[in-house]
């Protein structure tokens, strides 16, 4: 039997943000009770219910592993499943390991918090099937046997690899752009003319490789998408626009209550 827990790093880390909150939510329920504020009494609650909830996920946390079963637990919920139930694995976000199960339902979790993290993806990885390469490797073979992509098998891989190119260009200049927003929106009017001209020249691009290239993206067609750097762009041309009119400068109580509704629907 193999048993991973969470690393020390990690543990670390979450520990101290765990004492952080349920420091401010002591902290909060005393000026509650001291000046009679009453609203600062659900905030507390609030607060110091995501210390504890640090603090258990870091106790809690663990991957155990037998000859039949993969067993994880969250911290709060402990789920297994059989090894011959498990179709493949899968990247996640916040680099987990998502196992695949054969029956359709909810793929498992294993976290990317785990110490050994190179053992755990060493024996995922030899034991189950990597889902996103296989994927890719049809989506090639489909692309190279279809004449509508190219005169020839040579012309169609050359294509492949291009549209896999401009949307891996694509994923790494649109955030950049954001960022260029967020720091300093200069010269605005050029920067705006740019990220609103993203969308128009993703649909050309996609135009141009004959639908190799795509504005949307499927888990079972993993084919080269311009959707992320679409998003992007979208997204860092809005907030140029509030940045540009100072909407986001508003009152100070206004900022309050984002503040208590924002922890809320984030403990939610």
């Amino acid at each position: 039997m193999m048993e991973y827990r969470m690393s020390l790093g990690n543990k670390v880390f979450m520990y101290s943000f765990a004492v952080a909150f349920i420091g401010g939510g002591l902290f909060m329920l005393y000026l509650a009770a001291q000046r009679q504020l009453w609203g600062w009494w659900f905030l507390a609650a609030l607060v110091g219910g995501v210390g504890y909830l640090l603090f258990r996920t870091a106790a809690k946390t663990a991957l155990v592993i037998d000859e039949t079963s993969i067993t994880v637990c969250n911290g709060f919920i402990t789920r297994s499943v059989l090894i011959d139930e498990v179709a493949g694995w899968r990247s996640g976000a916040r680099n987990n390991i998502l196992l695949v199960l054969k029956s359709g339902e909810r793929p498992l979790t294993i976290p990317g918090v785990l110490e050994q993290r190179s053992a755990v993806e060493t024996w995922v990885d030899g034991r189950f099937t990597d889902i996103a390469a296989q994927l890719a490797k049809e989506v090639t073979e489909e692309v190279l046997h279809d004449e509508r992509y190219g005169l020839t098998e040579e012309d169609r891989a050359r294509r492949l690899q291009q549209a896999r190119k401009v949307a891996a260009y694509g994923t790494i200049i649109s955030p950049l752009l954001f960022l260029w927003v967020f720091l300093d929106p200069e010269p605005v009017n050029l920067l705006m003319l740019v990220l609103l001209a993203i969308p128009f020249a993703a649909a050309l691009l996609t135009w141009h490789y004959k639908g190799i290239l795509r504005l949307y993206t499927t888990k079972t067609k993993p084919y080269p998408s311009l959707i992320f750097a679409v998003l992007i762009a979208v997204g860092a041309a809005f907030f140029g626009a509030l940045r540009g009119y100072n909407i986001y400068f508003f009152d100070l109580r206004a900022w309050r209550l984002l503040l208590i509704l924002g922890i809320g629907v984030t403990a939610a």
